[in-house]
């Protein structure tokens, strides 16, 4: 007789962050030349725009990742 496999459900959810623990958006205007611009500099000194950004603008970065 087949052995009967254990039927897995479904992970528990994680529990929602601590509203001080999302993120926040941060928006504004550029005309075209000027994203791009801005887009190739921080794509130059990292991957991650928010941290690119932080980086060029010398911010520590909170509760994140220090991998640049």
């Amino acid at each position: 007789m087949a052995k009967q496999q254990k039927k897995k459900g479904n992970p528990a959810p994680r529990s929602a962050p601590e509203r001080g623990e999302l993120p926040h958006p941060l928006t504004f205007f550029l005309s075209e030349g000027e994203r791009r611009a801005v887009l190739a500099r921080l794509r130059a000194v990292a991957r991650d725009r928010a941290a690119a950004l932080c980086v060029v603008l010398e911010v520590e970065r909170t509760g994140v990742s220090k991998d640049v």
